[in-house]
């Protein structure tokens, strides 16, 4: 594809009436959008008139942006306090009257050498 004057001369009139990129390279055919984009760009021609769509999209979002009444106060509800739920039956542990030996406790007892282990015996230092 090459750019002709003939193409290029196109190009700046449906450029210049607000035509998009895609619009213009289907009109051409045998063209890309992005093509058609870094034509406009090198021949420095990026201002161009809006198109309807764009005017109307314009004039829609005027109207939407229009002043709105103010929302009329909301009142806040009274919350009430959660209640609290108590289990039926409460868990009731038993008292351990043996105290629990410490780790060092437990070494000092019993050390085992590297010969005596077994599958069944901690490796844990």
């Amino acid at each position: 594809m090459a750019w002709t004057d003939e193409r290029v001369n196109m190009l700046k009139k449906l450029w210049a009436e607000g035509y998009s990129a895609s619009q213009i390279a289907k009109t051409l055919g045998d063209t890309t959008r992005n093509a058609v984009i870094g034509k406009v760009h090198r021949m420095g021609i990026a201002e161009r008139a809006v198109s309807p769509q764009a005017q109307t999209r314009k004039a829609n979002k005027a109207k939407a942006l229009a002043p709105r009444k103010p929302a009329k106060p909301v009142k806040a509800k009274a919350r009430k306090a959660p209640a609290i739920r108590r289990p039926d039956n409460p868990i009731i542990r038993p008292e351990t009257s043996e105290a629990v030996p410490t780790r060092m406790e437990l070494w000092a007892e019993r050390p085992i050498t590297l010969l005596e282990l077994t599958l069944h015996t901690c490796r844990w230092p």
